[in-house]
């Protein structure tokens, strides 16, 4: 069996090749011997067959989890002979699990003509590409997460949390498993995401958006360059800035069906109502058209950030100032 979780959301393809495998060795090889990963770089044929032909040891199956294949940019040839091991099933065992976990998109990829690999593996039957995530997404993972460790969160509590980390699935994880220990047991509270979650970047990202709307494109430049002082925050200012875009486009929907009054737009939108102040002068700035160009332009920043095409500071500041007027 041939398995491929790819996509934006890295998080939960990766959980998802994780669970796959934790049941593989729960169900079928608790000793854990017949699981092989292989890191993308490592990838060729002789090694796949090598691996997956392998007899295990008191077992009849075995796992191969390769990781991030595609961004080694392999060659179309080499694709073509893993592709033609792969299909091969008179030598590859069915009762055999491969799993490719990579962190590329079906819009990066799948209009390459050069990428059989990609092709074949994401026309599997269990082949799933995770896309980016969204609020109902994030609020899940928060609350499977609570509820795992028995535990509970205020509904406050939880809207901060989401405000604050946005769309950042990997930050989120781990910000939601230091409130379950610091809360021991007890209710998660706003106090505590207060205190333990850090609010400066987010509050960094207000800034930039009001300079951004009202169109001081050299106080933008300014702010994305102090962003980027820290190479480990790129994704999760892209992830917060779509968060807001978001709920920005959430409030200018309701606006226009005539809700002004903020405790109906908390109710219609589902948004906290600090969200909502915090946001609706955004609102009444962009109409949807602009917000969807905006959104789409964030996409293809991150899709660009990913592929390393320039440095980040080169690619945010030409997103800045090539949509800026469009706002």
């Amino acid at each position: 069996m041939v398995v491929f979780f790819y996509g934006a959301n890295t998080y939960e393809s990766f959980s998802k090749a994780k669970q796959l495998r934790d049941r593989f060795v729960r169900e079928v090889d608790p000793t854990g011997t017949s699981v092989t990963t292989l890191e993308g770089k490592e990838l060729d044929v002789a090694h796949l067959r090598k691996v997956v032909l392998a007899p295990a040891l008191f077992v009849k199956s075995r796992f191969v989890l390769i990781k991030n294949f595609f961004a080694t940019k392999p060659q179309a040839a080499l694709q073509e002979q893993l592709v033609a091991l792969l299909s091969d099933y008179g030598e590859l065992d069915s009762s055999n699990i491969v799993v490719f976990w990579d962190t590329v998109t079906k819009a990066e990829w799948g209009k390459k003509k050069n990428a059989p690999l990609f092709h074949y593996l994401s026309a599997q039957k269990f082949s799933h590409e995770c896309l980016p995530p969204t609020a109902a997404y994030m609020k899940n993972v928060v609350e499977k997460k609570v509820a795992d460790a028995h535990t509970t969160i205020e509904r406050d509590a939880l809207a901060r949390l989401l405000h604050i980390v946005g769309m950042d699935s990997w930050r989120m994880v781990q910000e939601v498993e230091k409130l379950i220990a610091y809360a021991d047991h007890r209710s998660i509270t706003v106090q505590d995401v207060v205190r333990l979650v850090s609010y400066t970047e987010d509050s960094d990202v207000y800034a930039l958006l009001d300079a951004y709307v009202a169109g001081k494109e050299d106080v933008a430049l300014r702010i994305i360059d102090q962003l980027l002082t820290n190479q480990d925050s790129v994704y999760s200012i892209l992830n917060t800035l779509k968060w807001h875009i978001q709920a920005v486009g959430l409030l200018v929907s309701a606006l226009r069906n005539g809700v002004i009054a903020d405790n109906e737009l908390v109710r219609v939108t589902g948004l906290h109502s600090f969200v909502v102040k915090k946001n609706k002068r955004y609102a009444a700035a962009m109409s949807e058209q602009q917000l969807a160009l905006v959104y789409q332009k964030i996409l293809e920043l991150e899709l660009s950030v990913r592929k390393q095409t320039a440095s980040a500071a080169v690619l945010f500041s030409h997103f800045i100032t090539s949509t800026i007027y469009t706002s």
